[in-house]
């Protein structure tokens, strides 16, 4: 497939859950109010499980949206899916199974999920993610081979490389070799989850206490560079790339750590970071 002749764009995405319980538990924001300052903030989209209050919400702003969903359960797809779909969703993210699902019913769940998708005209993609079907590179491939056998088609495939690297252990000089191992599933994604992540950690602070950047950062930072660059060297579907500055809270997930800085104040600054890189690599085409 040959590239588009156009200027890819990029469609940068807030997640709603990097808002949760911001500023505090106690004085959490609105939902109205937390998709205006998403939107003051320069990002283009909102994604977050579909509901009435967020479709109503999101037709008041302009503002984009991506569809969520996890399951587990075949009979639950269609329900769900259209359920995004009827909020709005452009596309739809969604996590399948869980760390016990057997690469078969894996298989089972992204065809019956592709074959639901395809019905309503919709996209839909597979998130990589701890505690699903996908959680290590060798499932994925797995599935995703099965996939292409059964369809003759590429997986489409939602990459957030946090998991992959944290549970693969890998030091900063191995992120390029091992998480860009398929370029042809990357090169096909419409979606990418861009957190940022060391070997040890699935999220690692963007600043420091002083508002500089980490060196952790900045080591991810290459590697979202050469992510980048792959993703456009391959036949960019929809020439429109939609990341997600994905930086999870403090609370039960426990991916922001009480002595980092505020979850939405990360996510703000990466978004600004991504955007720099974007416009450096464009500008050398």
């Amino acid at each position: 497939m040959s590239q588009p002749s156009s200027r890819p764009s990029l469609v940068y995405t807030a997640n709603l859950w990097t808002l949760a319980g911001h500023p505090t538990p106690r004085r959490e924001w609105s939902l109205a109010y937390k998709l205006r300052k998403i939107e003051e903030a320069g990002f283009d989209a909102v994604t977050a499980p579909a509901s009435a209050q967020l479709h109503q919400q999101i037709q008041r702003r302009n503002l984009r949206y991506m569809g969520f969903f996890s399951s587990s359960d075949k009979r639950d797809l269609a329900p769900l899916l259209e359920a995004q779909i009827a909020a709005g969703a452009e596309l739809t993210n969604v996590q399948l199974g869980d760390d016990f699902t057997p690469i078969s019913e894996g298989t089972q769940l992204t065809l019956a999920l592709m074959a639901h998708a395809e019905r309503h005209g919709a996209y839909a993609s597979v998130e990589v993610h701890r505690d699903t079907a996908t959680e290590t590179p060798e499932k994925t491939y797995a599935i995703a081979d099965a996939y292409h056998q059964k369809t003759g088609k590429l997986m489409p495939i939602t990459w957030d490389h946090s998991h992959f690297a944290v549970v693969k252990h890998l030091k900063p000089f191995l992120f390029e070799e091992v998480l860009l191992r398929r370029p042809e599933l990357i090169q096909n994604a419409r979606i990418l989850h861009l957190r940022p992540f060391n070997g040890q950690h699935a999220q690692v602070p963007v600043t420091n206490v002083r508002g500089q950047l980490t060196s952790e950062f900045r080591e991810w930072l290459k590697f979202a560079r050469a992510l980048f660059q792959l993703w456009l060297a391959g036949p960019r579907p929809g020439n429109e790339l939609w990341v997600c500055p994905e930086i999870g809270p403090v609370g039960i997930h426990g991916y922001n750590l009480s002595t980092m800085p505020p979850a939405w104040q990360e996510a703000q600054r990466c978004r600004i970071e991504i955007s720099k890189l974007w416009r450096d690599l464009n500008c050398r085409r």
